[in-house]
């Protein structure tokens, strides 16, 4: 196992145990868990509109890029929502996604050794038709965007030198299908209007992200 991080702002954890069995790898790719507050200066919330437009996109470019390196999405992106909420799948599937989140308390960094010996196997096998998968992607992101008024405070307040920025901060996983070992995780930023053109502002950043898990990994074609 080896980890590494680089100066632009990306944390790579890279497993050495890859599926090299399969020679044309079928991947499942769940949708984002996605967070994104707006903060005005003395409150906020969450938008839940930017939530959803990040997850759709954000979902779109992870399916794309696999794609484009020769992987077999097991799913249509537009029908994962109906195959992940349907009983009784609906349960699995977010005990696997808890299981995740769980990994990140408050979104900080656990640390490449804990996430390369986790195992979401027993989440896992209670999915339906996890033997038509090799790989699962879980991916989460979440944000805190400064409103004009809460940017004017800030300029005038000690309090916000180290607070939120505009910046979308993103995590992918690869795990193994069949044993449910984390192959492979990264975290960056994506910056810029990634509500309204998530595929020109996450498609950059999430192919940097993946980078050495595709350079590592075995082709597929």
């Amino acid at each position: 196992m080896s980890s590494s991080a680089s100066l632009a702002q990306t944390r790579v954890c890279s497993s050495a145990h890859r599926n090299t069995a399969a020679t044309q790898a079928r991947v499942v790719i769940l949708r984002p868990r996605v967070t994104i507050w707006k903060d005005k200066g003395f409150s906020r919330r969450e938008s839940e509109g930017a939530c959803e437009a990040v997850q759709v996109g954000l979902h779109e470019v992870l399916a794309q890029t696999f794609e484009r390196k020769g992987y077999k999405l097991r799913f249509d992106p537009r029908l994962m929502a109906q195959w992940e909420e349907t009983p009784p799948n609906d349960g699995p599937v977010q005990a696997l996604k808890d299981h995740f989140d769980s990994l990140f308390p408050s979104f900080r960094f656990p640390g490449c050794n804990l996430l390369l010996k986790t195992s979401l196997q027993s989440d896992l096998k209670k999915v339906t038709d996890s033997d038509e998968f090799d790989v699962v992607v879980l991916a989460r992101a979440h944000a805190e965007v400064l409103t004009k008024s809460a940017k004017v405070i800030g300029a005038i307040s000690t309090i916000w030198m180290t607070g939120p920025d505009d910046l979308l901060y993103f995590g992918i996983g690869v795990v193994d299908g069949s044993t449910g070992v984390l192959l492979y995780y990264c975290e960056s930023t994506a910056s810029g209007d990634y509500v309204s053109a998530p595929d020109s502002r996450l498609s950059v950043p999430v192919q940097k992200c993946l980078k050495q898990y595709f350079s590592g990994g075995p082709k597929h074609r």
